[in-house]
């Protein structure tokens, strides 16, 4: 091995404080890679020195006998004839690139070394190098001079690279660790504080070409980011045990907690907690642990997250997505993260750094200074894929086991503990994230991306309706059934809440498992009983005043409570009946019936009214032209149908209705349809439509049920080009309110996302739309929404939603709205009479989301569970009554355990909630 001149490295900088840190790519890699390269240690020990850098724009005039190193950024920077100069004095000038190893080779050419080290022993000396110069770097970056014994460490360094030369590997690694030592007394030197890193890593599915085994051999913390279901497929079709025994050692650190990364902002309560407790249950069973930090790579936070993840025992949660969309970044790098029912939970909210991207790690001190400076400490997360990762990532890993001169490898769990405390609060408002979710599905080809999740609502609140069924049959019979489909409802629609066709089955094999409930609770409510006639359930939390249509036929029922309203038809008799919550009413089909009630029918021509509302239909366009109450007849808004299909100054078709008929006219209904075309500025006929208004009377819902087919594709882009139902309201100035995990939020006034409703409040006066899982909706001005209706890729063409006037409660309506009626006919007059319910609440502010006995299969029910959801933002003093007297009631976790005692008084549960507080409570019956 050849003797030669200690390296240069040449820049283009005029020092270390302006050194360009802010290139990408190759750039950057070629940087970091001609810096580190020249700390190889046979390059050292043929030297006897460390390396230094110059400018480029002043080379020097001495460069015989040593490489000078010029990276990519330099390349044009390089004075014409300088290499040439460089050769004739015996030097060598190397061009920096992105391969290391590249660069590594060329060098070595040039001491003629026959020398081979081993190239983990390299490895620790690159990270030396990187080492120093990101110390140096943030040294400078908070304002402070380096104060590093340069003869020192160069001897140290030297000397380290000898020992590796001679083999001797106890003497290099002494030496080596005084080096970093030293690195790490000068970073102390202006900020003694700890800086903590942390590796992620994003879980593929098991059929990515990404494998697990690389990770398996890492020597600091990992923590694996992943739902159950993705773990599920490489413990079943991986090294499991392999996998396992890496949790077990403390190795990999689990990072999750739900089964699948679902769309959550859309979808309903019951599925973030039934997500979360399948999730978890599913960890438990595989590795004996949960994760303690909650994380997803895909878009989904929400408002409801906090109070959901503590009721489920995470310590701690990230609060980010490594998918499109927007979400908004914390105040701090550990923040309180506060939801809707202002508890907190503590969180990472910062943007992890990519761990496959050089100017990840070029910027590092940079990161690191910024953080100090505001945060006052330091920690900084990188993300990756298994197997993928910059090799300066791996220089980092290997600085970190000698010394925390930048930090030192820690888990999310650690950190969770061992950071400071957070001093702020981060309320995240629900417009501060946006999901991609429409216009991913619109790329990706997917089946049905709207009417998708009208079926994932329709199902959720036929599960709902099953569940509360199955426990009023169960309570009735005094005995639990063993049937368990009912059980995994929740679970198969939140499997198959993207997949058209899975949702289909899944709605299909709920519905079928209600109607069989049904029939089994008719005939334990119907022993004993005389008569024939129908059955109405309400499995729901709230009264339900409900039109049905009784066969031809059928006698008119008497007009006295529970009967609000009834008249006959051509068809059959409409009938409007006040149903218990929990409860049914029974409805007489013999004798001769009542006399036909009093007051004039529910419109005429183009009207349709009842006690709280008018609404006319428009003669011209078949839409909606006024829907206002009786004290002042200002229109609260008009609806119509359109298609949005360019960006000019006449976006939107105009709908032009062909036929407008009265199809039913009485006491207790009315319904008109019209039928029509939706044409562009040329007359050209782009969509033809249907479209039925129905009232019943005493509800303050107008009905909207219809058919929108267009005749030519709709383009890309969804938020362009789709299908839709626009209102138009008068008050630019009205308050706009939407749902999100069934509560009440504030509008933004661009794009929202509303499943349930929309509501719009001019005080006092609210105007709700009931969406009917229509989820998507854009407000083109302020004071207009475009719900979506259909989308490229939308096969399914029907809609019904609801208008309402003036409604205190819109959660609750929505459930009833969507909820299927469920008569039954030829049933025996209940034993306990006509009406009666099983389970209250008097709250009107606060839904039971789910509710469930207590006691083995076949066995005689101890009690009951129920999650209550306050829906409207503010707080509430709930009593839950039973027919059955309580012993005790507690609040429990997600997980069964009990939190604290309830109030029993009276033979009622009573608990106070907080606004938008989802609670459960387990209470046991007297024996």
């Amino acid at each position: 091995m050849k003797s030669r001149r200690p390296s240069l490295i040449l820049l283009p900088c005029h020092s270390l404080d302006d050194f360009p840190v802010y290139h990408r790519g190759d750039d950057a890699s070629s940087l970091l890679a001609s810096w580190t390269v020249l700390w190889h240690p046979l390059l050292l020990a043929a030297s006897q020195g460390v390396p230094t850098w110059g400018r480029i724009d002043t080379p020097p005039e001495q460069v015989d006998n040593q490489i000078i190193m010029v990276p990519q950024v330099g390349y044009r920077e390089l004075a014409t004839g300088f290499a040439a100069r460089v050769q004739e004095a015996g030097g060598k000038l190397i061009r920096g690139t992105a391969d290391r190893q590249e660069l590594a080779t060329s060098a070595l050419e040039f001491i003629e070394s026959e020398s081979s080290l081993d190239d983990d022993l390299v490895a620790d000396f690159y990270a030396l190098g990187y080492c120093y110069l990101q110390v140096q770097l943030l040294t400078r970056h908070m304002r402070y001079s380096s104060k590093l014994d340069n003869l020192h460490f160069n001897n140290q360094v030297v000397a380290a690279a000898n020992a590796a030369v001679a083999n001797d590997h106890a003497t290099m690694g002494e030496r080596l660790q005084r080096c970093f030592d030293l690195l790490t007394e000068e970073r102390e030197h202006f900020y003694p504080v700890d800086v903590r890193l942390m590796d992620l890593v994003v879980m593929p599915p098991f059929d990515q070409p990404q494998r697990l085994e690389p990770e398996l051999r890492r020597k600091h913390p990992v923590s694996m980011l992943g739902p159950a279901s993705v773990w599920r497929e490489w413990l079943e079709q991986g090294d499991g045990d392999a996998y396992r025994a890496a949790v077990a050692d403390g190795l990999w650190h689990l990072v999750g907690g739900e089964e699948n990364e679902a769309r959550t902002p859309l979808l309903s309560h019951e599925s973030l907690v039934n997500g979360l407790q399948q999730g978890l249950a599913r960890f438990q069973t595989e590795f004996g642990t949960r994760p303690s930090v909650y994380g997803r790579r895909r878009f989904g936070l929400c408002w409801g997250y906090p109070q959901a993840l503590t009721l489920a025992g995470f310590r701690g949660a990230l609060h980010l997505s490594l998918d499109d969309g927007r979400f908004p970044e914390g105040l701090q790098l550990k923040t309180r993260w506060e939801g809707s029912d202002h508890g907190t939970i503590d969180a990472f909210a910062r943007i992890p750094h990519d761990a496959a991207l050089p100017e990840t790690f070029l910027r590092l001190a940079i990161k690191i200074g910024e953080m100090l400076d505001s945060d006052h400490a330091a920690a900084v997360a990188f993300v990756r894929w298994p197997g993928s990762a910059s090799p300066f990532f791996e220089d980092l890993q290997r600085a970190s086991r000698y010394s925390g001169a930048l930090g030192r490898f820690v888990s999310l769990e650690t950190f969770f503990k061992e950071h400071q405390e957070p001093g702020l609060t981060d309320r995240f408002l629900p417009d501060q994230y946006r999901s991609p979710y429409l216009q991913q599905a619109v790329i990706r080809g997917q089946l049905n991306p709207i009417s998708s999740l009208r079926t994932y609502w329709r199902g959720q609140h036929t599960w709902s309706a099953a569940t509360a069924l199955t426990a009023i049959h169960d309570l009735l019979d005094n005995r639990l059934g063993a049937d368990s489909q009912v059980k995994h409802g929740q679970t198969d629609l939140d499997r198959a809440e993207e997949n058209a066709g899975d949702m289909t089955a899944a709605g299909q094999a709920i519905s079928e498992h209600l109607e069989t409930v049904a029939n089994r609770t008719a005939g334990l409510l119907g022993r004993g009983g005389k008569g024939r006639g129908f059955l109405v359930l309400n499995p729901t939390s709230v009264v339900r005043r409900m039109g049905v249509r009784l066969p031809l036929g059928t006698p008119l029922p008497k007009i006295e409570r529970p009967i609000y309203a009834a008249d006959r038809a051509e068809d059959g008799v409409d009938v409007v009946v006040d149903v218990p919550a929990m409860g049914y009413v029974w409805i007489n089909a013999e004798g001769s019936g009542a006399s036909a009630m009093s007051g004039p029918p529910l419109g005429e021509e183009f009207i349709l009214r009842n006690e709280f509302f008018e609404t006319t239909v428009d003669r011209h366009s078949g839409g909606i032209r006024t829907f206002h109450e009786y004290n002042v007849r200002a229109n609260r808004l008009s609806q119509q149908l359109a298609i949005r299909y360019s960006d000019g100054e006449r976006p939107y078709t105009s709908m032009q209705a062909d036929s407008i008929e009265t199809i039913r006219l009485n006491r207790a209904c009315g319904e008109i349809r019209t039928r029509g075309r939706l044409v562009n500025d040329e007359e050209k006929v782009l969509a033809e439509f249907e479209q039925t208004l129905r009232v019943w009377r005493g509800t303050r819902i107008l009905e909207i049920e219809g058919r929108l087919k267009p005749l030519e594709p709709l383009g890309s882009e969804p938020w362009r080009s789709y299908a839709c139902q626009r209102l138009v309201w008068r008050e630019q100035a009205s308050d706009v309110w939407r749902d999100i995990l069934q509560t009440r939020m504030a509008a933004g006034p661009k794009r929202l996302e509303a499943p349930q409703f929309v509501e719009i409040e001019f005080a006092p006066k609210r105007t709700t739309l009931l969406t009917g899982g229509h989820a998507f909706h854009r407000r083109p001005e302020l004071h207009h929404l475009d719900t979506l209706l259909q989308v490229r890729g939308e096969s399914v063409h029907d809609f019904r939603m609801g208008l309402v006037l003036d409604h205190a409660y819109p959660s609750a309506l929505a459930q009833q709205f969507d909820t299927p009626a469920i008569v039954l006919a030829d049933q025996p007059c209940p034993a306990q009479g006509a009406s009666g319910w099983l389970l209250h609440v008097d709250a009107k502010n606060v839904l039971i989301n789910h509710w469930s006995l207590i006691g083995e299969p076949g066995g005689e029910p101890k009690g009951f569970r129920v999650r209550l959801l306050e829906t409207v933002g503010r707080p509430a003093k709930v009593r839950v009554t039973s027919v059955r007297e309580p012993a005790s009631a507690h609040r429990i976790d997600l997980g069964g355990q009990r939190l604290e005692p309830c109030v029993v008084a009276d033979s009622r549960i009573e608990l106070e909630l907080a606004p938008q507080e989802l609670a459960e409570i387990e209470v046991l019956f007297q024996a």
